[in-house]
């Protein structure tokens, strides 16, 4: 490939986690990667660590996707910068991280009401993989019944909601 012609990525909420994991593997195949995180401390910390690892081609720009200012300015510097994009990684989540108890039932309070849901998911001692594809399970059958808002499932990005608790679940099960 010829200078002009290298390949540029853009990975959101990559300061951490799997969006971390996917720089690294971009930059290592040889692809321009722009390391994009809400915080701007984090991302320039992100990609400090990822050029001692040896990756210098890697580099942050400030991204909260929720912000159309934000996203306007990263439009701007991809264009500026590089005049192109060819990979686009959408790894951040609206949610962000799950860091405690507390947190993780206020985000149970305010996507999903759904009492029985809600009992499985917030159980930390008690959760097992089979609770949680329980809930996923309950909330498939009323999403077929057509009756999720009555049975107190998030109307709005319900399956993103519901996905990402089980997902959350799944990950503290397996903490375990």
């Amino acid at each position: 490939m010829t200078p002009g012609t290298k390949r540029i990525a853009v990975v959101t909420g990559a300061n951490k986690g799997i969006g971390y994991g996917i720089c690294q593997q971009l930059a290592s195949n040889g692809i321009k990667v722009v390391l994009t995180a809400r915080d701007v401390r984090r991302g320039n910390e992100a990609v400090g660590k990822l050029k001692t690892a040896g990756y210098s081609d890697v580099v942050f720009h400030q991204l909260d996707v929720t912000d159309p200012v934000s996203v306007s300015s990263l439009v701007d510097f991809i264009k500026t910068q590089f005049g192109k994009l060819d990979i686009l990684v959408n790894n951040a989540g609206i949610n962000g991280a799950i860091v405690d108890k507390e947190l993780w039932n206020l985000g149970l309070d305010e996507f999903i009401s759904n009492e029985n849901a809600r009992k499985k998911l917030e159980d930390v001692d008690g959760l097992t993989e089979e609770k949680v594809d329980e809930v996923v399970e309950g909330f498939l059958e009323d999403v077929k019944e057509n009756s999720i808002e009555v049975k107190g499932w998030p109307i709005n990005f319900s399956a993103y909601f519901v996905s990402k608790a089980a997902l959350n679940a799944y990950t503290r099960v397996l903490a375990k």
